[in-house]
């Protein structure tokens, strides 16, 4: 066992690691890594997985989050994207919800990339699968329909490719939701998380979500999803310092840094390593996927003394 896939095994069984276990966004730097377009690597799982891996060596990550594209699920789901920049973004909802997933789109990639990922040569790092959120699908495939009712009607959509997901046997999955569409202390969130946390449990697998746009009035019901993991996005407060509110039983919690402001970013790594020296099981990540063209041997210097610290 890899000393990374160590480390996140040591979360799993609620061991204190003594420092943060790093995670952080890398798919568009997969891609510069791989030496083409994201949209092109995300049409071969084997560009995706070597980008992957090799940005996770680089960066010297205990975990690989992947695929780290909020619009996946909808377009297979029939949403309208359109390329107007290195990422896809929704421009246009489906007239209908489709009884299953498109099986030809950049999410059945998306699939067969965690596939080969958990199980193909070269696994250094743990892997964590990422799905949309059922609630911020529902918003992207069905706006100006209640929330409990977009829940509602793509409940089982949503859970065709979370299982499919899971089928992966990935480390963990994280579900990732906006807090406008997403307000955990709802009734209809909590009712279609304690499904997810089901069907993750079936197969073993622990179950996270990462919410962007949090407040500090959401710490409690965040807590009260039950969830093995609570990742905290970008949001109004200091992830870090937060994350410390939310134990209790879960293995741990998340915070997301600002690696794109060095000094913030610094200062958020040195809060996070003393949290987990007193004992704090914490997973770091990035508030946005690392850009390509930053300053890559300073942001390796910030990683080197996250592990010195």
């Amino acid at each position: 066992m890899t000393a990374a896939r160590a480390a996140f095994a040591a979360l799993l069984a609620r061991q204190p690691a003594g420092r943060p276990l790093w995670a952080p966004l890398v798919d568009t730097l997969a891609a510069r890594l791989a030496g083409v377009s994201y949209r092109q690597m995300c049409d071969e799982p084997g560009l995706w997985v070597a980008g992957l891996q090799r940005a996770a060596e680089l960066l010297d990550a205990d975990a690989i989050i992947a695929p780290w594209d909020a619009t996946l699920m909808a377009e297979a789901c029939g949403a309208q994207t359109v390329w107007d920049g290195e990422r896809p973004r929704l421009v246009e909802a489906p007239a209908a919800l489709p009884a299953e997933p498109a099986a030809a789109s950049r999410q059945a990639v998306a699939l067969e990339t965690l596939r080969r990922l958990r199980s193909g040569p070269g696994a250094q790092a743990a892997v964590i699968a990422a799905l949309i959120g059922p609630a911020t699908l529902a918003a992207q495939l069905l706006p100006g329909i209640d929330g409990a009712e977009g829940l509602k009607q793509v409940k089982a959509i949503h859970a065709r490719v979370t299982e499919e997901a899971l089928k992966a046997r990935p480390d963990m999955v994280l579900f990732v939701e906006q807090r406008a569409h997403a307000d955990p202390a709802g009734r209809p969130l909590q009712r279609g998380y304690a499904t997810l946390r089901n069907l993750a449990a079936y197969y073993d697998v622990p179950a996270a979500l990462r919410l962007d746009g949090w407040g500090a009035g959401d710490i409690g019901a965040l807590a009260q999803l039950k969830l093995d993991l609570i990742v905290l996005g970008t949001g109004a407060a200091d992830g870090v310092a937060a994350a410390g509110a939310l134990g209790g039983a879960m293995l741990g919690a998340g915070a997301s840094i600002p690696i794109d402001d060095p000094a913030r970013a610094r200062q958020s790594f040195g809060a996070a390593a003393v949290a987990a020296a007193a004992g704090l099981n914490l997973l770091v990540t990035t508030c946005e996927p690392v850009d390509p063209d930053q300053d890559l041997a300073e942001l390796r210097a910030l990683i080197a003394a996250l592990r010195a610290a």
